[in-house]
C-alpha cells in the first residue's frame, strides 16, 4: 500500500471539514438570509476546487 503523501492528508482533512461546514450552514440555514446562505456554499465550493486543483498541480510537479 502506498504511504499517503502531504497532499493527499491535507485534501481528506480539508474533505472532512468542508462536510463538518456544509453540514453546520444547512442547519444554521434558518438564521441566515437565502444571499447568505448561498454566497456561504458558493465560497466553500471554490475553496474546494481550489485546494483539489493545487493538490493536483503538485502530484503534476513532483
Amino acid at each position: 500500500m502506498k504511504r499517503l503523501d502531504v497532499p493527499s492528508i491535507v485534501l481528506i482533512i480539508f474533505a472532512i471539514l468542508n462536510a463538518i461546514a456544509i453540514g453546520w450552514i444547512v442547519s444554521f440555514r434558518a438564521m441566515l438570509t437565502q444571499v447568505t446562505f448561498y454566497l456561504l456554499l458558493a465560497a466553500i465550493i471554490a475553496l474546494t476546487v481550489t485546494m483539489i486543483s493545487l493538490g493536483e498541480l503538485y502530484e503534476y510537479l513532483i
